[in-house]
């Protein structure tokens, strides 16, 4: 394992180089993979905070905010350098109220934890001419 928390509400999460990460609640667990959305299940780093757990990959940061241990719904949010790290190779990750401060192979990026939103309304395109 690459780091080991306790959430609030008494799971352990587990983060691992290569097998994403392991949820335990007593005596079972759960795994989260690419397969549930992760963009990858090398996980360098971690943090929590209310809205969620803040997870460091070689592929950006994976916000989980919804979690249930029980139906194994969650909800996964991708950040990568559309918004704004300098790399997807995340080291560590550090927050403090709404500031991120991630460590990437490439240097220091600092995020807002709320000025990550999705786009609901993209917006409209106009091409006028493709010239091949």
């Amino acid at each position: 394992p690459t780091e080991i928390f306790e959430s609030e509400d008494g799971l352990i999460w587990v983060s691992t180089h290569g097998e994403g990460i392991v949820v335990f609640k007593d005596t079972s667990y759960f795994q989260i993979t690419t397969e549930q959305g992760l963009s990858s299940n090398i996980c360098t780093s971690c943090a929590f905070d209310e809205s969620g757990i803040w997870i460091g990959t070689n592929r950006g940061i994976n916000h989980i905010s919804y979690f249930d241990f029980e139906s194994r719904k969650m909800t996964i949010d991708v950040i990568g350098t559309s918004e704004g790290l300098l790399t997807n190779e995340i080291r560590d990750i550090a927050k403090k109220g709404d500031t991120i401060v991630v460590g990437t192979t490439k240097g220091i990026s600092i995020l807002s934890a709320k000025g990550i939103e999705q786009n609901e309304f993209p917006p409209k395109v106009f091409i006028k001419k493709i010239k091949i």
